[in-house]
């Protein structure tokens, strides 16, 4: 008895379907393009912008928050908006202020004569000081986008950036690494080595 031998037969594999060019910019154009335009544009039409990095003004403004604010005279606020100064008991200007987390978020209470009464939303009694800006104004917040700014918080450290950059390269490589890979493949095929 013999049995018959039939030929084996190869079905190629599945073909992968290839990473559509289009899905990566509607992704980066929906997720990214808004995140940079929070960063870019406030700069460009001369606002401050800042990350709330404490709770004090509870749901309000939550920590972690990008705030997009402009200066106004003292005259401009009322009773309810949320502005941000430096600390008066720190004595500190703005910048020195900004860059040794001496900025506080508060809502005004109560607008004398200049002098400007806070309270932070998250507590139940007014600040300890009564604002008097020598220059006339106060920075009043304009927008803010909930949760925003916390990357913006993790890359304010050195050590961040690198991370992120490395984390960067190593996407870069994951994208376009298996491309590669297989045109290295197919371009050496059929040939041997001379």
């Amino acid at each position: 008895m013999t049995t018959e031998q039939r030929p084996v037969e190869i079905e190629p594999g599945r073909r992968r379907r290839p990473r559509s060019r289009v899905a990566v910019v509607v992704l980066t154009t929906v997720v990214l393009a808004p995140l940079l335009l929070l960063q870019l544009l406030p700069l460009v039409l001369g606002l401050d912008r800042f990350v709330m990095t404490s709770t004090d003004m509870g749901e309000t403004v939550p920590r972690g928050s990008l705030v997009v604010s402009r200066t106004v005279p003292v005259g401009d606020l009322e009773a309810g908006d949320v502005i941000t100064f430096a600390r008066p008991d720190t004595e500190a200007a703005w910048d020195e202020a900004a860059e040794a987390g001496d900025l506080v978020t508060r809502r005004v209470v109560e607008v004398d004569d200049g002098a400007v009464v806070t309270r932070a939303d998250a507590a139940s009694s007014v600040d300890p000081w009564t604002l008097v800006p020598d220059d006339g104004g106060l920075t009043r917040t304009l927008l803010h986008v909930p949760y925003v700014g916390f990357p913006l918080l993790g890359l304010a450290t050195s050590g961040a950036w690198a991370v992120f950059a490395v984390l960067a390269v190593l996407a870069v490589a994951l994208w376009v690494g298996p491309e590669l890979v297989a045109r290295a493949r197919r371009s050496g095929t059929g040939h041997t080595p001379g």
